[in-house]
């Protein structure tokens, strides 16, 4: 789904992480920004981290373009890092070898305990700005292992940090989403210490055809083409109902005395 441009940015990380490379140079200082990326079953979601010196120890923060978290705790013991991510209960433990970090991932998810591998290397991942032909609202269809589609619609615009935007199903959106565009191809992410997305897609025609990850191996293909402003999601008025059904009841109280819904 990348194109060549896009690849040779997201390369840059495994560059910086070559062992025997930064294994030539001291490392400098663990406080700064680094360039990190999760490693899932198809594709690498990228992301920031920044830290920085507080006190005596250290501090530091998960960021998604613009938007950074903070994390509860950064623990440093010899040339091993701990970061944790407390609200989530997930963790992301690490190695440093010169000045990169390799390690894991890890928290429990809906569908149990989850490790997903971890790189960083120094430095902060390139601003990219989409073209036109990319940005504005996608009425999309995601497809599951049975060929039955989902609508959702997606939103991409460029912030003031580069591409950003954001899923929107019937029940809600799915947070904020940072990346990159080259080309015909666009690939954002969000990732907080819990959710774990990467949205791929490379416009073809009208056609924006792509795959919608999630943790460390589901992937799910999509379709969207321009929203044309008719309702692509379900109205909310149709996702939950009251129901208008009377309420009766009937019961005794400490006196004995019949209430009922009738009186």
């Amino acid at each position: 789904m990348t194109r060549p441009g896009l690849a040779a940015t997201l390369g840059l990380l495994a560059l910086a992480l070559a062992g025997p490379l930064a294994a030539q140079h001291p490392p400098g200082p663990l406080a700064g920004p680094w360039r990190a990326a999760l490693d899932l079953a198809g594709g690498t979601l990228p992301f920031g981290l920044v830290l920085e010196r507080r006190g005596p120890g250290l501090a530091g923060s998960l960021c998604n373009g613009r938007r950074c978290e903070p994390l509860s705790a950064v623990r440093l013991r010899g040339d091993s890092l701990l970061l944790e991510i407390g609200d989530y209960a997930a963790t992301i433990s690490a190695a440093r070898a010169g000045d990169s970090l390799a390690g894991t991932y890890r928290n429990v998810g809906n569908r149990g305990p989850r490790s997903i591998p971890f790189h960083a290397a120094r430095g902060r991942w390139p601003v990219t700005r989409a073209p036109a032909s990319l940005t504005g609202r996608w009425d999309a269809n995601f497809y599951n292992d049975w060929g039955d589609a989902s609508p959702r619609v997606l939103d991409f615009r460029d912030g003031p940090a580069g591409l950003e935007g954001t899923v929107i199903g019937n029940t809600g959106d799915y947070g904020h989403f940072a990346g990159f565009a080259s080309g015909d191809s666009v690939r954002l992410q969000r990732f907080d210490g819990a959710f774990v997305y990467l949205l791929t897609a490379r416009l073809v025609g009208d056609t924006l055809r792509g795959t919608f990850h999630a943790g460390l191996r589901s992937q799910t293909p999509f379709l969207a083409v321009r929203s044309t402003g008719r309702p692509h999601l379900t109205l909310p008025t149709q996702v939950t109902r009251a129901d208008t059904a009377p309420f009766r009841f009937a019961f005794r109280d400490l006196e004995g005395r019949l209430v009922t819904s009738e009186a």
